[in-house]
């Protein structure tokens, strides 16, 4: 699964380059444009392009799948790793800041090298963790509403108004 938009720093342009050295049990459930993609797969059955999804079916999509593969380059806080962390999903991902702000020790790391569309390492890290199940206790904890409301209670009581 993957799911951005196509901007530059998304690095959408390695999704073809990594499913077409995966073998037909791989389908890529791609949520944001895949126009410009599409002609790049050599096996079109290898790719669902879903431009949006309703807000209320976006998290049935994560619990479908094997693996989220998100990689960007460079971002913000992206909520498919939180989607993914609730969804038990394993995250492979480049080791950029972000990324290692949000997973921690949870991700699934690529190096981030010179070349930003050589599939192998995501082939091998896809092969290797897209049955496995990750244990993001502590991540979901963090992340909870809970620990939110209480973060912001506690700001606002030491600005004094509350």
């Amino acid at each position: 699964m993957n799911v951005s938009t196509d901007y530059p720093q998304k690095n959408i342009d390695i999704l073809p380059n990594i499913l077409n050295k995966l073998d037909e049990r791989f389908v890529l459930v791609r949520i944001g444009d895949c126009e410009r993609i599409l002609p790049k797969f050599k096996n079109k059955n290898q790719i669902i392009c879903l431009k949006n999804v309703p807000d209320e079916e976006y998290a049935l999509y994560f619990n479908a799948a094997d693996v989220l593969i998100h990689p960007a380059l460079d971002g913000g806080f992206e909520i498919p790793y939180l989607e993914a962390i609730f969804s038990d999903l394993p995250i492979i991902t480049f080791d950029i800041p972000i990324a290692k702000e949000v997973l921690r020790d949870k991700g699934i790391y690529v190096h981030l090298g010179k070349d930003k569309l050589d599939p192998d390492e995501w082939v091998d890290k896809i092969l290797k963790y897209y049955d496995h199940k990750p244990n993001y206790d502590d991540l979901k904890k963090y992340y909870s509403k809970e620990r939110a409301k209480r973060e912001y209670e506690n700001l606002y009581r030491s600005l004094g108004f509350l």
